[in-house]
């Protein structure tokens, strides 16, 4: 059975470092089933969320998020609203349930810096 670090060292290009990383959930805006509990992962060329599915023969499972394909992040700061968006290939993707609201703030800031530092090619 693959660890989560194991998982991450296998997905991780050459001269590809994470910068920051946290426990949440994914959430995409058209997809109606509940979210998916993981952990999201903001490296110096993407964003990666890796989570486990629990009815499959390989359990870790990820979605990779380019950052010159992200058009824009949002801090959600509202009272009962712990996540963060991105607007990634023409549709929203919530990361939900970031509690730490310093957690959100840095995670956005670095999606932030990542997308305007990423060549546009």
């Amino acid at each position: 059975m693959s660890t989560l670090r194991d998982t991450v060292k296998n997905l991780l290009h050459e001269d590809e470092t994470i910068l920051y990383h946290t426990q949440c959930s994914l959430s995409l805006f058209l997809h109606k089933g509940p979210s998916v509990p993981g952990v999201i992962l903001t490296t110096n060329k993407r964003l990666l969320f890796i989570y486990k599915e629990k009815d499959t023969s390989n359990p870790t499972r990820y979605e990779e998020y380019i950052y010159k394909h992200i058009e824009e992040v949002k801090e959600h700061p509202y009272f009962f609203s712990f996540h963060i968006a991105i607007y990634y290939n023409n549709d929203w993707v919530q990361f939900r349930d970031i509690y730490d609201k310093n957690a959100r703030k840095q995670l956005c800031s670095i999606i932030q810096k990542q997308v305007t530092s990423s060549p546009i090619s």
